[in-house]
């Protein structure tokens, strides 16, 4: 039997869901082996991930760009993990740029690497486009030297998620920044589409179409509309209590 310190590198039979796994060992299985089988879209491959996998972590760069290879035509690969395998910007640019037409892909997952503000505008920029994605995961990043990504791919993933992207329902980072809000209250938007889609329609009607955008306009439309109300409100109040002061003033006038 094998220990749990060697690198497994599993494929199931075609009967069965495969999952590719590659884990911290002394002894690692090769990335580039694992990157050839996504390449040959064998359907038994439905997951990969790869767990501080120390020969990634000696060529992370080129073994990103074969991994990225191996998804831009592979149509089984449902997740992707690289964990604590020394990403770096360029190796998530590849991914990034490989995954603008997969339309598998529903998992991707790269926490606990050195990503910061270019990855993740890669992956913004990516998410414009692809709709197959549901799950991010960005934690353990550092963002940049300073510990944040900056607000230039925060509001590219923002722009995404109001341009249309309405897969994206969830992103595991930790930020404390005014876009990363916006961007928790789009994928809220998200999984409340997703639901009501999952409800369904009745047969022979389609399904009306959404504009996350509009949507949002009207909600901020409805919230001006709120403020100018009120502010309207507070003018009166004003105007009346000025009234009533006046007429004080004018009576006591008399009095005297």
């Amino acid at each position: 039997s094998l220990s749990l310190s060697l690198s497994l590198c599993l494929v199931a039979p075609l009967s069965f869901t495969a999952h590719l796994l590659l884990f911290s060992t002394r002894m690692s299985m090769r990335p580039k082996d694992c990157a050839a089988k996504l390449a040959d879209n064998s359907p038994s491959l439905t997951r990969v991930v790869l767990v501080d996998n120390a020969l990634f972590q000696m060529k992370s760069l080129e073994y990103a760009e074969l991994i990225a290879d191996g998804l831009k035509n592979n149509s089984h690969c449902v997740e992707l993990t690289i964990d604590k395998c020394g990403l770096l910007d360029q190796g998530a640019v590849k991914i990034a740029e490989a995954l603008h037409n997969n339309t598998t892909l529903e998992k991707l997952s790269l926490p606990n690497n050195k990503l910061g503000p270019i990855a993740l505008g890669a992956i913004a920029e990516m998410l414009k486009v692809n709709r197959s994605i549901s799950e991010l995961n960005l934690s353990g990043n550092s963002g940049s030297a300073g510990g944040k990504w900056g607000d230039a791919p925060l509001t590219a993933l923002a722009d995404a998620l109001e341009g249309g992207n309405t897969t994206l329902t969830k992103i595991v980072w930790r930020l404390d920044n005014r876009i990363s809000w916006k961007i928790t209250k789009l994928m809220s938007r998200n999984v409340e589409l997703g639901r009501r889609q999952a409800a369904g329609t009745p047969e022979g009607k389609s399904s009306p179409v959404i504009s996350p955008k509009r949507t949002e306009e009207k909600k901020e439309e409805k919230e001006l509309s709120a403020l100018e109300k009120k502010k309207q409100e507070i003018a009166k109040r004003k105007q009346e209590e000025d009234a009533e002061k006046k007429r004080e003033e004018e009576k006591k006038r008399e009095e005297e």
